[in-house]
């Protein structure tokens, strides 16, 4: 699933997929320019599917001026596309309809209109001129991101690069238009071209950018042929959708998860500025059930969706839709820099310590867990260094964020659940209702910080010197209805104490002063989101004297005002001390177009929408949800509804003469021609939404109820510190009995994820946890899996070499051939190519003499303590760069992988050895290695970069920590075990009560925490007495 608008996106993943079935969802965001670029997209599948000639392709796609051969072809393809989406069945009967399907109907016809203005245009002299004057507004521009595209060579790039893009505005033919930042050759892979720079006496950048053009248009060659392979054997599956995204993906939730038929009731609308609803009825050839041709994702994109939208709602939309394995990944990318500190930018965007975040939706970032990164970091740092000037635009610095489910990382713990792993169920979290209302509560000023009045003066004064992506206002109260949902379904804990905390906050803050007007908004959105309902909208108002945090004093009577039948409510005005109720939302449907309303059934119906938008002559139609409980409040005559531009730093500078209530549109609820009051909103049916989001709730709770619980405890700041896991032991069971005569009880750290708990000398029991922890066995704590998937350039550079991988205690263990120096594309590194072969004891006694033989080469040790073995023989290195296949009878299968981590034993499977032969390395003059090519397995090895969000962001994950709590209770002799989570190179912190300061005192016993004063460390001796002993 991508959103990426960009046709790089799947012809990229499907050149470096090998021979996998793949099922793409491109989705689009918000703005109006997105269709045009999907149309063109779908002209572009479509041609290489007939197997037009690349060059061809190239000339249409990547040149402003094209010439009129190139432009019959487009205008004849466009014809045939017109005539074959004439409807969703004529498009599925369609030779496209095998391999380019839509997600609705509306998304054809939309990309329809587009189709029909390429086929019924002779040229474009309106283009013309808009490109020629767009060229001299940029064209002298200096964007400085071209120079990604040269990953760890940028810096030969530079010269280049600007040339290729002034070239290109200057003449539209030198390469193409690509990024929003009108880098032309930017999402292509051009490191090799730069390995050697052209001086300026031989042509310089000039000669260098026909080489980068060369290159571009030979991977482009490449993307094209293997999207027609895939095409030919069936084997691809694209699925367009246009409009908001984030609308889709909460539609797939629905329908994925609770089996919805396309085409059920829409309870959203598609996209802004449209009446269109989203019914997921694009899909004419369906299997007998009629189910939708979707299933939970294994890769989602987001793209920089968050810089637009909100990471929060992006990654509440997303999450539930990514499968529940190892290999799943959820991708999120920001390019707009989120704070003054980059070490911070995750933890800013998310508005939470990050491990803490991590914990709460069940997926955590990759860079968290392993605290490194295979991503250079060196293209964007130098890129923000040559940029960060500039005060007056959007600072920028590319994060790309992977999520994964961590606990499916860790092989005890999938070995732990068994095939449960697989089918959805999983390790499940638990937290204290007070601590997750805490929590939540701040995350929630955090989303709607613009609303302390407080700040607004900060902010103003940040903006004057740099603009940063965390003043941008991208949250409604839809949206945080939409976290604690996916909240309520992955966590236990008691809710209902939950949200009464939670909601005991958000009437008694007064930080977020302008936020109070958004309370009603809120707790309707929360009872539509099925997450909670406020008593105030269960009840009569007869039985109410409070309501949304306010307090309301008898005023008169309405006889049947919206009250069943025969009963009469009683009305309210709010207490004299403040004499007005003002209820406001930001969650709302703009279009255009002429309303009907329908007295009988209060529901208001488009008769016409103006598809011309602004540009047309219709009247613009608002529509949201309100409480009806605030119609109720007060006189008829004294409610108002307005339009209104939501309040910061800027709108009230850019806006000032729509003065201080900044209303652009206001009415009174007596007028009957421009404001109705509906049962529902147009075409829609959100009546039903709350008892649906309710099923779904209670379906997603229960595939995430597991036996295997943890509970998360927040100390100071609400951050997640330590993890406790409780392990019965059945009444007379060896567990029980030993314990009850005193036996020992100790921990010992097993894995990433798991400890073992070991009950006098023999009796173990492993715990698992849903996230890495740190035991009294610090050191283990480097071993982490890479599961990467990546194509890798041919060409290669520089020396070969030969290494041994040696225990510090016992020597050599492991063999490593290095046959070159390659570039990483997707990363923006390199790796070394190379060939190991682990020692084993057959092995070592056929091969003895070769092995007398190789010393003599003097290879290169690479000593190695016994925890940095067992992390490189972790199987990833193989696995990231193999071209074989894995064998029915592979040993992984039965024993899992690695196969061992123990000296004198294989951790590889035998499925790849063999794959280079004898011969082969003789001709490469390496003849003696030949020997040892029969057990040669082909490896990646790539630096390793520091993770710039994860030193602010860690938490306290990373610190060593008292190895374990215990505890037995009667004669069932329940066992806890509890880990303390902190981070490695921290600030020091008090071991008791979490406060950080430069005067906290070391423990005179231990030497290795730290405590505010006596009264601390009185009150933490119980725990740590177990761990108060110097090294």
């Amino acid at each position: 699933m991508s959103g990426r608008r960009d046709y790089q996106d799947p012809l990229l993943s499907l050149w470096g997929s090998k021979k996998r079935a793949v099922f793409f969802v491109v989705r689009e965001r918000t703005q109006h320019q997105a269709h045009p670029i999907l149309a063109r997209n779908v002209v572009l599948f479509t041609l290489i599917a007939k197997g037009r000639p690349s060059t061809e392709l190239w000339d249409l796609f990547y040149h402003f001026y094209v010439s009129a051969e190139t432009l019959s072809i487009l205008r004849t393809h466009a014809a045939d596309l017109v005539e074959a989406s004439e409807s969703t069945e004529e498009w599925a009967s369609s030779p496209y309809g095998r391999y380019v399907q839509y997600v609705d109907k509306a998304t054809l016809q939309e990309l329809r209109r587009y189709w029909t203005r390429y086929a019924s245009t002779e040229e474009f002299p309106q283009a013309r001129t808009a490109i020629a004057q767009r060229s001299k507004e940029i064209g002298s521009l200096q964007f400085g991101t071209g120079i990604l595209s040269a990953g760890p060579l940028w810096f030969n790039a530079s010269e280049t690069m600007g040339h290729v893009y002034r070239e290109f505005w200057k003449t539209g033919v030198v390469a193409g238009n690509i990024h929003h930042g009108a880098e032309p050759l930017l999402g292509f892979h051009l490191p090799e071209t730069f390995q050697e720079i052209v001086p300026r006496q031989r042509g310089g950048a000039s000669v260098q950018a026909k080489r980068a053009v060369a290159v571009a248009k030979s991977q482009f060659k490449a993307w094209c042929e293997s999207f027609s392979d895939y095409v030919n054997s069936n084997r691809v599956h694209v699925s367009f959708f246009c409009g908001e995204a984030l609308a889709l993906s909460h539609g797939l939730q629905l329908a994925i998860t609770l089996d919805q038929k396309p085409g059920h009731v829409a309870t959203a609308y598609a996209k802004p500025w449209s009446a269109c609803p989203l019914l997921l009825d694009g899909y004419a050839n369906l299997n007998a059930s009629g189910d939708l041709p979707c299933d939970p994702f294994h890769v989602i994109d987001t793209s920089n969706l968050g810089d637009h939208v909100g990471f929060i709602n992006v990654i509440s939309a997303t999450a539930p839709l990514l499968r529940r394995n190892a290999s799943s990944v959820l991708y999120t990318e920001s390019l707009l820099m989120a704070s003054e500190n980059i070490s911070a930018s995750l933890s800013t965007v998310l508005g939470s310590d990050v491990a803490t975040f991590s914990l709460l939706i069940g997926l955590a970032p990759s860079g968290l867990l392993t605290g490194v990164t295979l991503d250079s970091v060196s293209n964007e740092t130098a890129l923000f260094k040559f940029m960060q000037g500039d005060t007056n635009r959007q600072k920028q610095y590319r994060m790309r964020v992977s999520w994964k489910h961590p606990q499916f990382s860790d092989a005890s713990v999938v070995g732990v659940l068994g095939s449960s792993a697989s089918t959805g169920s999983d390790l499940q979290v638990k937290f204290q209702a007070k601590e997750l209302a805490d929590y939540l509560f701040d995350i929630y000023k955090t989303m709607f910080a613009h609303e302390d009045v407080s700040k607004l003066m900060a902010q103003f004064t940040r903006m004057n010197v740099g603009n940063y992506s965390v003043d941008l206002q991208r949250y409604t109260r839809a949206g945080m209805a939409a976290l604690l949902r996916l909240v309520r379904a992955t966590v236990q804990v008691d809710w209902k104490q939950t949200m009464h905390l939670f909601d005991n906050h958000l009437v008694t803050d007064r930080s977020l002063m302008v936020g109070s007007n958004s309370l009603q908004g809120l707790y309707m959105h929360l009872h539509i989101f099925g997450v909670w309902t406020n008593k105030c909208l269960e009840s009569s108002p007869n039985q109410l004297r409070t309501g949304f945090g306010l307090s309301f004093e008898t005023n008169f009577w309405r006889e049947n005002a919206g009250g069943a039948e025969g009963e009469t409510y009683r009305l309210y005005r709010q207490d004299s001390r403040r004499n007005w109720n003002t209820c406001s939302t930001c969650s709302f449907q703009a279009f255009f177009g002429n309303v009907v309303y329908d007295d009988s059934t209060m529901n208001a119906s488009i008769v016409e929408e103006d598809e011309h938008g602004w540009l047309g002559s219709a009247d613009l139609v608002v529509t949201c949800a309100v409480p009806a409980f605030g119609l109720l409040i007060g006189p008829k005559n004294g409610i108002r509804a307005a339009l209104k531009i939501n309040t910061n730093p800027d709108s009230q500078t850019r806006f000032a003469r729509l003065g201080v209530r900044m209303a652009v549109f206001e009415t009174g609820f007596n007028d009957g021609k421009r404001l109705f009051v509906c049962r529902d909103a147009p075409k829609l049916d959100t009546l039903r939404s709350s008892s649906t989001q309710k099923q779904w709730i209670k379906k997603v709770s229960s595939q995430n109820q597991s036996s295997f619980q943890t509970l998360v405890k927040l100390y100071a700041g609400h951050r997640a510190t330590h993890l406790q896991s409780h392990v019965d032991f059945p009444q007379n069971s060896a567990g029980s009995k030993a314990l009850s005569t005193g036996a020992a009880v100790t921990v010992i750290e097993n894995s990433p994820n798991t400890v073992m708990l070991r009950i006098g000398s023999s009796l173990e029991r492993q715990v698992i946890f849903p996230f890495p922890i740190r035991g009294s066995q610090s050191k283990t704590r480097i071993a982490r899996q890479f599961v990467l998937d990546r194509g890798l350039n041919e060409n290669c550079i520089g020396p070969k070499k030969t290494f041994q991988l040696a225990l510090e205690t016992t020597g050599a263990h492991t063999l490593i051939f290095a046959t070159g120096i390659r570039h990483d594309l997707d990363l923006g590194s390199l790796v070394m190519e190379a060939y190991v072969m682990p020692f084993t004891i057959p092995r070592v006694k056929e091969l003895i003499q070769p092995l007398h033989a190789l010393q003599e080469t003097e290879p290169c040790a690479i000593r190695v303590s016994h925890d940095e073995s067992i992390l490189w023989k972790r199987p990833a290195l193989a696995e990231r760069c193999r071209t074989w296949k894995h064998k029915l009878t592979c040993e992984y299968r039965k024993e899992g992988a690695p196969l061992s981590t123990k000296e004198g034993k294989s951790p590889l499977c035998s499925c790849g050895e063999g794959n280079i032969s004898g011969t082969k390395l003789a001709k490469l003059g390496l003849n003696k290695w030949a020997p040892f090519a029969k057990y040669a397995i082909r490896v990646a090895i790539a630096p390793i970069f520091p993770v710039l969000y994860v030193e602010s962001s860690m938490s306290d994950i990373l610190t060593p920590s008292r190895a374990g709590r215990l505890q037995h209770v009667g004669s069932s002799a329940p066992s806890s075990t509890g880990q303390t989570l902190k981070p490695a190179g921290a600030v020091a912190k008090c071991d008791n009560c979490g406060k950080a300061g430069d005067g906290l005192q070391v423990c005179g016993g231990c030497r290795k925490v730290r405590y505010c004063g006596a009264e601390c460390q009185k009150a933490a001796r119980k725990e740590h007495k177990r761990d108060c002993v110097r090294d």
